[in-house]
């Protein structure tokens, strides 16, 4: 089933920046839109939320709004609250079969003593909910070193293995070592 279609869509602010002729995601894959920085992959996600209007062409979602989850582009907030990572995700009732991924180690970290990848892991399994079909992730291994980018890498793959028809969109000028599909922009 595709989640996501698009024809001829032409994205942009003031000025048109790319068209995109045709460009769909299907459910249970993991597509990459990969491209160098201000190639306008930002501004196609928020094109495709409804942030920014659409400049020509057409977008489908064949999708209920609360079936896609999407976690923006951050950079590490220096937060000082005491939260566990665990608390977090409660406060964002994620679903029990979700949070368990996390180990009992780092469900009692707290948010200050986490490292910037398991902050990152944390952030990511806070936006998906029990309706989340689409995972849409801007940039989520900027800033993180080998051993935390694979670690973000194993969880999207433990996440993809959790439900047959779940998806993740991700937009990222870095490679990704997870079998997926790319498109170019």
């Amino acid at each position: 089933m595709k989640y996501l279609t698009t024809e001829n869509l032409v994205i942009g602010h003031k000025k048109d920046l790319c068209k995109i002729d045709e460009l769909a995601i299907e459910s249970g894959e993991i597509l990459h839109i990969k491209g160098r920085n201000g190639s306008g992959k930002s501004t196609l996600l928020k094109t495709l939320l409804g942030e920014i209007s659409k400049r020509s062409g057409n977008f489908k979602w064949h999708l209920r709004a609360k079936e896609i989850s999407y976690l923006p582009q951050s950079g590490f907030l220096s937060t000082n609250f005491n939260f566990t990572l665990e608390e977090i995700l409660e406060l964002y009732e994620v679903p029990n079969d979700i949070s368990s991924i996390l180990s009992d180690e780092l469900k009692n970290r707290l948010w200050i003593n986490a490292s910037g990848g398991e902050k990152q892991l944390t952030l990511i399994l806070s936006r998906i909910s029990q309706h989340t079909k689409l995972l849409i992730l801007d940039e989520p291994l900027n800033h993180l070193d080998a051993e935390s980018r694979k670690l973000i890498e194993e969880l999207l793959l433990t996440l993809m293995h959790k439900s047959a028809d779940f998806s993740i969109l991700i937009v990222s000028h870095l490679e990704i070592d997870l079998e997926l599909r790319e498109f170019e922009l």
